[in-house]
């Protein structure tokens, strides 16, 4: 979705390649995200995203409302596709306390969302 020039005026790669910049929120929503997920709602994307050690960099101004989101592995960027399937989905203590001590399940790039469903879309 990042690399669909279609969705640009919503969420598109920042200058530098190693982030991606949501534009318009409203847009994203109404649009883009029922592309790719059952859901349209930008809060359980945000939600996936953290889940796959992503964080967010607000802008620098309380009227921006673009959202820089980058990965704390430095893996997703611009024209690493090959780099996606090492991208994991976080095992945390909540998740291994619930199950019994058995511990978070690993999604990698699992159908249904998270940092690598990101990419997809468009040419990649």
């Amino acid at each position: 979705m990042v690399t669909n020039p279609d969705t640009d005026p919503a969420i598109c790669w920042s200058a530098g390649g190693a982030s991606f910049l949501v534009r318009r929120p409203d847009l994203m929503e109404l649009a883009v995200l029922p592309q790719y997920f059952k859901h349209n709602r930008l809060v359980f994307f945000a939600k996936q995203l953290r889940a796959y050690g992503f964080r967010q960099r607000m802008a620098s101004s309380r009227i921006d409302v673009i959202r820089e989101w980058v990965h704390e592995g430095g893996r997703f960027c611009r024209g690493g596709a090959h780099v996606l399937p090492t991208i994991q989905r976080a095992s945390s203590a909540a998740a291994s306390s619930s199950q019994g001590g058995q511990g978070g399940r690993a999604a990698g790039t699992a159908a249904g969302g998270g940092g690598a469903s990101v990419a997809r879309g468009g040419g990649a």
